[in-house]
């Protein structure tokens, strides 16, 4: 697409005006950078959403296996070790005494 030397010479003429010109000059400034940071910002927020942890627990959650899902994440990142006081676990192992039990079946003995 070729310009024409008329509107080619009177851009330029615009330009430089605009560049002597501080005002001028600050509002070009904006009137470019502007666009660019709001495609930038823009481009951030995008791919922000598609690699935040929140995104992709409502994508587990939204699907037909929601509630295995939830559990492979719970025994992944070991949430699922907690015993509440009226659990059964809790309520039979509450007042037992290990003294001189020794845990061999793991990796390391555990005393």
């Amino acid at each position: 697409m070729a310009v024409d030397p008329v509107t080619a010479k009177m851009l330029a003429q615009l330009a430089a005006q605009a560049a002597t010109d501080k005002q001028a000059g600050k509002r070009l400034l904006i009137v470019i950078l502007a666009p660019v940071l709001f495609l930038l910002l823009l481009i951030a927020f995008i791919v922000h959403l598609l690699t935040s942890p929140i995104s992709m627990f409502v994508g587990w959650a939204l699907g037909d296996g929601e509630v295995t899902a939830i559990k492979s994440f719970q025994q992944e990142y070991g949430y699922n070790q907690n015993i509440g006081i009226y659990d059964t676990d809790y309520i039979n192992g509450s007042g037992q005494s290990y003294e001189g039990v020794v845990f061999t079946d793991g990796g390391m003995e555990v005393m």
